[in-house]
């Protein structure tokens, strides 16, 4: 999973300069600060309190969360996401490997429909998970960031991308600021 600008965690080809911007004249603009990976800064692009949930559309699923469009150019992952997942992702926009965090929270409250879409029980993500705990109704975890551009699927199997991957692993477990310095799972 790899193109010469770098991948999101789910394989995602980076766009133009790395980073996809807002639609122009969008209302959304943070500044952009990183104290450090563990706080939640703002990068450019909307905060959980602007996402208008009425709008969201789902894009897809993964085994912990679900991805909806949530603004132009923006999506947010909700469900359960750790804070060791998000440092990590900052770590590796800080390097050019990844999509930047713009918004971080965890335990926000989303409307029903939302939590419903998320449930692992109800929800769509029933076919993929294993797991009989209703979500719906419950505080999830919301990470906002730019929407990636899709991968070629040639690529994403190529001995390129496999060698791309090895080098991320390897400079996350040697970097002081990866994935030694992340707190361990609880």
């Amino acid at each position: 999973m790899v193109c010469d600008r770098g991948v999101t965690q789910s394989g995602r080809c980076l766009q133009g300069d790395g980073v996809p911007s807002a639609a122009a004249g969008s209302a959304f603009s943070g500044v952009a600060t990183q104290p450090s990976l563990f706080d939640t800064p703002r990068s450019k692009g909307p905060s959980v309190e602007d996402i208008d949930w009425d709008q969201a559309e789902r894009i897809g699923m993964g085994g912990y969360a679900t991805v909806f469009t949530v603004a132009p150019n923006y999506v947010a992952k909700v469900g359960d996401i750790l804070p060791r997942e998000t440092a990590f992702q900052r770590w590796g926009a800080e390097k050019g490997y990844g999509l930047p965090v713009a918004d971080y929270q965890e335990a926000v409250v989303v409307p029903d429909r939302i939590s419903r879409e998320c449930c692992p029980v109800h929800g769509p993500r029933r076919c993929i998970v294993l797991d009989d705990d209703c979500r719906c109704g419950e505080s999830l975890d919301v990470l906002v960031m730019p929407r990636a551009a899709p991968l070629d699927p040639a690529l994403a199997r190529s001995e390129r991308a496999e060698a791309f991957q090895q080098r991320v692993a390897d400079e996350a477990f040697d970097d002081e600021q990866g994935l030694l310095d992340l707190p361990p799972l609880t």
